[in-house]
């Protein structure tokens, strides 16, 4: 069942999969995932998972069926870090596992460096490097991309480039639609400043 939890400027849509034993004692994971998706882009891990941990899936501030963002919102990982921490306090959750997934990576890589001890492990998938040269230059080609096209066009341009060409069309074109109804100005000010964020020295210290 969807939840939502609600602060000053965010509503924030999320699930709680919880399918182990009653009687038994169970850690959680938070699942963060990556640019232009939101809890479903869980779904096939979710059977696996919640019959040994609680999982929680929520949709990344500005994206999924959290509240969208306007293109200048002041984006920031530590703004995003908030967001979770938040969560995870309201479900009064105090150390849990992360999984995440792409730019979900980057988040979580700067979450597990300020909140270390609140992180029991941490499992990242097909994540980037924490500095992305020549991503910041692109950064102005894709902006008007989207303001002229909206994003399933540029989805759809690289999916297959995602998923190989073994993935099924009909696959790639569900990707693509579902990652396509992104918020417009969400994924403006997201590209923008966290897709291209430097946290190499972040996770040093």
């Amino acid at each position: 069942m969807p939840h939502y939890h609600h602060s000053s400027d965010l509503d924030r849509y999320y699930f709680v999969d919880n399918f182990t034993p009653p009687w038994e004692e169970h850690d959680s994971i938070l699942m963060i995932h990556g640019n232009c998706e939101s809890s479903l882009a869980w779904y096939g891990w979710v059977p696996q998972l919640s019959s040994k941990y609680q999982v929680i899936r929520p949709d990344m501030r500005g994206f999924g069926n959290s509240t969208p963002m306007d293109k200048k919102f002041p984006w920031t990982l530590d703004i995003l870090i908030d967001d979770y921490i938040g969560l995870m306090n309201h479900l009064r959750i105090h150390s849990f596992h992360i999984i995440a997934a792409k730019i979900g990576g980057t988040i979580a890589r700067a979450f597990a460096a300020r909140e270390h001890k609140r992180v029991k492990t941490l499992t990242l998938v097909g994540t980037p490097t924490p500095y992305r040269p020549g991503t910041i230059e692109r950064i102005p080609e894709w902006v008007n991309d989207f303001e002229a096209n909206g994003i399933e066009p540029w989805e759809k341009r690289g999916m297959h480039g995602r998923f190989g060409d073994k993935f099924p069309n009909e696959g790639a074109v569900w990707w693509s639609k579902y990652m396509g109804q992104t918020s417009k100005n969400s994924q403006i000010g997201f590209i923008s400043t966290i897709a291209c964020a430097d946290i190499s020295d972040t996770i040093k210290k």
